[in-house]
C-alpha cells in the first residue's frame, strides 16, 4: 500500500512524506512450533549440544537427525535402549511440524511418551560414533 502522509511542521511547512509499504515478505522454510521437553538430564543436553557444535549444525537440525535415526532404527527392528525419564527441568525446543508429527507417531506406535522418544533419540545420537 502506498500513501502520502502530510508532515506537521512548524510555521506552516506542509511537505508530504511518501510511504511505501509493500506486502510482508513470505515465511521462509517449514513452519516451526515451540514445545517443552521435560525429564532429560543436563548431562544428556550437554552431550547432545556438544555433538551438534562439533558437527557445526543447528540444534534444531541435530534434533531432527536424532529422531529420524531413531525412527529408522526402531522400524528396522533394531534393539533400542529406551531412556528412562529423570527428574529434570522442562526445556523449550523449537521443532518443525513434520518432526512433531514423527515424534507423535513414534509415541503412538511404540507406546512411549513423547519425552521418552526425544530423550532416547537425543541420547543415542549424542553417543553415536561420528560418520
Amino acid at each position: 500500500m502506498d500513501a502520502f502522509v502530510a508532515r506537521q511542521g512548524i510555521y506552516g511547512n506542509n511537505k508530504a512524506a511518501y510511504l511505501n509499504r509493500g506486502l510482508m515478505p513470505p515465511k521462509k522454510g517449514p513452519p516451526y512450533v515451540t514445545t517443552s521437553v521435560s525429564g532429560i538430564t543436563a548431562e544428556d543436553w550437554d552431550a547432545f549440544k556438544a555433538r551438534a557444535d562439533r558437527e557445526q549444525i543447528s540444534y534444531r537440525e541435530s534434533l531432527s537427525r536424532a529422531v529420524n535415526d531413531l525412527a529408522t532404527a526402531v522400524r528396522r527392528g533394531d534393539a533400542v535402549d529406551w531412556k528412562a525419564i529423570k527428574v529434570a527441568p522442562s526445556r523449550p525446543v523449537r521443532i518443525g511440524e513434520d518432526l512433531r508429527e514423527e515424534v507423535r507417531s513414534l509415541a503412538a506406535e511404540f507406546g512411549y511418551r513423547q519425552n521418552v522418544i526425544l530423550a532416547t533419540a537425543m541420547h543415542a545420537w549424542a553417543n553415536k560414533k561420528a560418520e
